[in-house]
């Protein structure tokens, strides 16, 4: 065990050398983002305009149909009450009935309510069930031409007696007048143990055929092709399970899981049948119907892409970020006739506990119409959701920087994946991320962004190679922050060599709790102290909870005492110590997996620790809000202590850092722009 250590260490530190020699070859070159001159700037550019859609709302009301004039949406409110009789509510709205309600929404903002569109009627509670639920839910509309389609769920859950629940759905499908006016309703045939995926849109084949996907719980799927009536015009059986996709010129495809992976194939209109399946690598779920040179569009990470399924080619259209556009926080997204991009931007104002909508227009303009602006580059190995969104919120204030998000994940196939799955299964390692194994790649060979992402990589080591830039001089020179402001503890565990390299999101402390009559009341110990402390409690008491492993403790000791056995600036290594064989030794008291077959969960960790079985207890504190002191005390039956892992500086509580720290590179020309 020892050796294996040791080598996967040297790696790791001759890893981080060949990342110092990989700098050099771009020391003092312009950055390959540097502004962009006349004769290589793009010809066009795609550009978003935003207009304030809505404002203020209290009703949802998510953009689900649409037409030229606006869109239609769908939306719950309450419609009866079924309290039963002697029984005071707890709270409004417990035994509240839901029935669904639709709006349209114009372009200029204005909601108006369907008057002639009734919400089916929920299912009664006529034999007096107890904890009776009931409502209707509409999941999707679709405009085909001049009337509208939906398909309704109206659902119930109740208890028969002797704490027996059941829960039935049935489904419908409803074509109505553009003013919600009903003109038909049929109810969707379906045995008891099928589940139908209706999916959040609709699919509509040319004879007005609603497809829905059904499963039988016994591996079988099939794709149904409903009637106005409730009919089954025709099925076709899948391989796997899977959805119906609306493709450009109104053909028609459908999605499954094969042998080979995630597969769509074309229907055939007239012999309803499958056509010959394409492997593809992307979520089908995020598909958008196809116009123009595309059979379809998806989203994946930062980027819109379209599709061409019988070349199997996806080519990017736009970086959403590059247009200041959030892709997690649209909604709606379609592609118009003519080319142009129409998505809404749905934010929750949890203060005025309401909505707001923008409507976002994304088209193709020459970049001769387009303000320049200096882009700055800020690779991440794996979409980072918060640096996103403060990423659009700065460029969208700036006038003359745009941050550019080069997300590493959009290079990876999903084979990419897969293999990186198998070899960590066949090696017993831990997964490596191929997005992070190819920004590690290029950072070395010298091809280094403006900002980094910190996410997934190892800064010490990067700083410790000159790579990144420090901080605290641009903190310094700041006149809007003070660095005696920030906890001066937190910000010397960040420094490498006294200097800061990295923001944090936050932070966190991950420590160990004993009982101050056992462990001392002062915070630190080493290997033998704690054997010290374990000679104290009955025998067969063990130091962590039964789940401990020796991976788990390995882990979490290397992490604390790696500065003491690796000097990373001279690649120096400290293995053949006593105090390594210490940590080891420590280590291999730890089972190296845990049966979970000897779990019954008839005894808790508290159970333990007041029985005298359990001596320490693991645990985060992320704030005084959540500082756990009071159930300690009364786990341990006193005074505790935050003692930490033993370690061999005596140094055992350490700081985590949240995700998301951003670095800034030393080689970049832009520094002050940047900070």
């Amino acid at each position: 065990m020892t050796k294996r250590i040791i080598a996967l260490l040297l790696a790791l530190s001759m890893c981080f050398a060949l990342c110092a020699c990989g700098k050099g070859s771009d020391s003092g070159k312009k950055p390959q983002n540097d502004k962009q001159t006349e004769t290589n700037k793009p010809e066009f550019v795609y550009t978003a305009e935003f207009s304030k859609l809505i404002r203020n709302n209290k009703q949802y009301v998510s953009p689900q149909a649409y037409s030229a004039d606006g869109f239609y949406a769908i939306s719950q409110e309450k419609v009866a009450e079924n309290i039963p009789e002697g029984v005071t509510p707890q709270y409004e709205g417990e035994y509240a009935i839901y029935g669904s309600v639709m709006f349209f929404v114009d372009n200029s903002g204005n909601i108006k309510k369907l008057e002639n569109y009734k919400s089916l009627e929920p299912i009664q509670n006529e034999n007096g069930y107890k904890q009776f639920n009931s409502g209707v839910y509409t999941a999707a509309v679709e405009l085909v031409g001049d009337k509208l389609v939906t398909i309704d769920t109206v659902y119930c859950s109740y208890n028969e007696g002797n704490e027996i629940y059941k829960n039935t759905q049935n489904y419908y499908i409803r074509w109505l007048q553009k003013d919600g006016t009903e003109i038909s309703l049929a109810q969707i045939q379906c045995d008891e143990n099928n589940y139908i995926d209706i999916g959040s849109s609709i699919t509509v084949d040319s004879a007005n055929n609603v497809l829905i996907m059904q499963d039988d719980n016994n591996g079988n799927y099939k794709l149904r092709a409903i009637d106005a009536e409730g009919k089954d015009a025709y099925t076709i059986a899948l391989p796997g399970y899977g959805r119906p996709i609306r493709l450009a010129g109104g053909k028609l495809a459908c999605s499954y899981f094969g042998n080979d992976g995630e597969m769509i194939s074309l229907i055939d209109p007239e012999k309803h049948t499958l056509g010959e399946g394409t492997k593809i690598n992307f979520d089908i779920y995020s598909v958008i119907p196809g116009t123009g040179d595309y059979d379809l569009y998806y989203t994946n990470g930062t980027n819109l892409y379209g599709y061409k399924l019988k070349e199997n080619v996806s080519e990017v259209i736009f970086n959403w970020i590059s247009c200041d556009i959030n892709p997690n926080s649209v909604i709606g997204t379609h592609v118009n006739d003519d080319g142009s991009i129409t998505t809404f931007d749905f934010q929750w104002d949890s203060k005025s506990e309401c909505y707001n909508i923008d409507k976002i227009t994304i088209s193709k303009k020459p970049s001769s119409e387009v303000t320049q602006k200096t882009e700055l580059r800020l690779a991440m190995a794996y979409y980072d959701y918060n640096i996103t969104e403060a990423v659009v919120k700065f460029n969208r204030s700036n006038d003359k920087i745009r941050i550019i998000v080069d997300d590493y994940s959009q290079y990876v196939s999903n084979e990419a994946r897969e293999q990186a799955t198998k070899d960590a299964e066949t090696n017993g390692g831990s997964y490596v991320d191929p997005a992070l194994t190819k920004l590690n790649t290029e950072i070395m060979a010298g091809k280094i962004p403006d900002l980094l992402c910190l996410n997934g990589l190892n800064y010490r080591q990067l700083a410790s190679k000159g790579i990144l830039e420090d901080l605290y001089p641009y903190i310094e020179a700041d006149k809007e922050i003070k660095r005696e402001d920030m906890f001066d503890n937190v910000l010397k565990a960040m420094e490498v060599n006294g200097k800061l390299y990295t923001t944090i999101r936050g932070f966190y402390i991950d420590t160990v709790v004993g009982a101050s009559k056992i462990v001392g009341d002062t915070p630190g110990w080493n290997y033998d102290q704690l054997k010290e402390a374990l000679a104290k409690m009955p025998e067969g008491c063990t130091v962590f909870d039964k789940y401990t492993t020796r991976s788990d403790v390995l882990t979490n000791c290397l992490s604390l005492d790696m500065d003491y056995f690796v000097d990373w600036t001279t690649g120096e290594c400290k293995f053949d110590t006593p105090e390594f064989k210490a940590l080891l030794a420590f280590a291999n008291g730890f089972p190296s997996q845990y049966d979970w077959s000897e779990t019954d969960g008839s005894e808790s960790i508290q159970d333990r620790i007041s029985q005298g079985k359990q001596m320490l207890m693991r645990s985060s504190v992320y704030g005084v809000e959540d500082n756990m002191y009071n159930d300690f005390e009364r786990y341990f039956g006193g005074d505790v202590t935050y003692i930490g892992f033993p370690t061999t500086s005596g140094v055992g509580n350490m700081i985590g850092f949240s995700e998301g720290g951003i670095a800034m590179s030393a080689s970049s020309q832009y520094k002050e722009e940047l900070w």
